[in-house]
């Protein structure tokens, strides 16, 4: 072989360095840990190929003062972590040898970033993850949705009493209005179909339906809900003939038996969302087996129990299925009407609305250091319009606090409570802010904010 000949370790020097060089230009901003990691993979694949030193463990790590080394940033950091500015120099990033990369903080918290996600040291060697605490949105952001909702209830409380003001919001929830299939077509899947304040659900066993990634119906329009669980418990658009049904087999496909119910002075209460075989079952393990409990107890059935559908749609009943254009029809107008009384009982009184406005209109909330002031809206013309709309205003900024009866109550990731109200942040940039974030109570809220900033911290140094 000639000399100077390209050989194979050579090249993969050769292209590790122009590599190594491109990565370092674009992460310039997070020199110090970067190089060490890049020169430490560097080193360990020269050493697959038989180059460099004759060693293959390393398990050093350096120790990076967070104030010195990252100057603004890096002091921005621990300032909004709450490090006293006397003990800036008790806060170190690690990076080791064999790629990790962390903090250590004089509040004794030792994290570290392992597969992309958060881990804390808890013990001598024991760690744990913490990325199930990570905000939808960053921390900074969320901090500020967080001061936006609990702002505006920590003046609203203090104005109004916080029983009234429960009571008020609570009392915008509408009855629910539900349909049942007792699963006889989907081979023992119960379909729920349910209404409340202007919004249709559907639901099979507990669960939301799905088909093609979306519900087979979620929206405010009857006529597409009840046609969709009409179909879902028939099969059937349109009334057929016994003719018509033996040719297309619909002689061996008996639709399903249909129950419907009100339920009263509904709000979302400590059970998980979808668990509606438990949750609505009065008298029985079933709609049916309540409606029979109902009959055997004397009780005359009323909205609030599980009843036939032909208690609604008729057909002499002798049928309890909803497998005829005429019922359905039938079944649309009766809901309408239930549905024009739900709204009425559910919106506030004009005088309640007036104590509301006069309480907080016009007063002012801070927000990072910055001062929102409050209007009131409300709007007789639609339906939706009848319940008040909070606006928050700083400068051209409008943030709307909203209510919404699907408001979140409780925190999927442990099961804590959050701070129960129905009401939604809304951004006029259509940003969506989480409200399993921003509804965390304030202890819970600082040790996730601390946790997100971490983990933030963590990712712009060593990602």
């Amino acid at each position: 072989m000639k000399t100077g000949a390209m050989t194979v370790p050579k090249l993969v020097a050769m292209i590790l360095g122009v590599v190594i060089l491109i990565v370092l230009i674009v992460n310039a901003g997070n020199i110090p840990p970067f190089v060490k990691q890049i020169g430490d993979k560097y080193d360990n694949v020269l050493y697959s190929f038989g180059i460099g030193k004759n060693e293959s463990v390393r398990g050093g790590c350096e120790n990076l003062l967070i104030s010195s080394s990252y100057g603004a940033e890096g002091e921005k950091f621990l300032e909004d972590f709450g490090i006293p500015r006397g003990e800036y120099k008790n806060n170190f990033l690690f990076v080791c040898d064999d790629g990790a990369c962390g903090i250590n903080l004089s509040s004794g918290g030792k994290y570290r970033l392992e597969s992309g996600m958060l881990e804390s040291l808890e013990g001598k060697d024991n760690w744990v993850l913490k990325e199930q605490y990570k905000f939808k949105r960053d921390a900074k952001m969320t901090k500020k949705d967080w001061e936006i909702y609990n702002g505006f209830l920590d003046l609203a409380e203090d104005r109004l009493g916080e029983k009234w003001l429960k009571d008020f919001y609570n009392g915008m929830y509408t009855d629910r209005f539900i349909l049942y299939g007792d699963g006889f077509l989907s081979f023992g899947k119960k379909i729920y179909m349910y209404w409340q304040n202007g919004v249709w659900e559907s639901d099979y066993d507990g669960h939301p339906i799905y088909a093609d990634g979306d519900y087979v119906y979620f929206g405010d329009n009857e006529v597409k809900a009840i046609n969709t669980f009409a179909l879902i418990v028939s099969r059937k658009e349109e009334e057929q003939s016994w003719w018509d049904r033996f040719k297309n087999l619909d002689w061996v496909i008996f639709p399903d038996d249909v129950y419907f119910r009100t339920e009263r002075d509904y709000r979302r209460n400590k059970d998980p969302k979808y668990n509606f075989l438990e949750k609505d079952t009065l008298l029985g393990s079933s709609p049916a087996e309540e409606y029979k409990g109902v009959l055997k107890s004397g009780i005359t059935p009323g909205e609030i129990h599980w009843r036939p559908i032909y208690f609604l749609v008729g057909y002499g009943g002798r049928n309890n299925k909803l497998d005829r254009v005429s019922e359905i029809t039938k079944l649309r107008k009766e809901f309408v009407k239930r549905k024009e009384n739900f709204l009425e009982d559910s919106y506030p009184s004009e005088e309640d609305l007036n104590k509301f406005k006069d309480a907080l209109a016009d007063e002012t909330i801070t927000v990072g250091g910055e001062e929102y002031t409050i209007d009131v809206e409300w709007d007789f013309s639609t339906s939706l319009g009848h319940y008040p709309l909070i606006k928050l205003t700083n400068g051209v900024e409008v943030v709307e606090l909203k209510f919404n009866h699907q408001a979140e109550f409780i925190n999927s990731h442990d099961g804590e409570y959050l701070r129960d109200y129905p009401l939604v942040i809304q951004y006029p940039s259509g940003i969506i802010a989480n409200e399993k974030d921003y509804k965390l109570i304030e202890s819970s809220f600082d040790k996730s904010y601390k946790l997100n900033l971490i983990g933030e911290f963590i990712i712009s140094r060593c990602g």
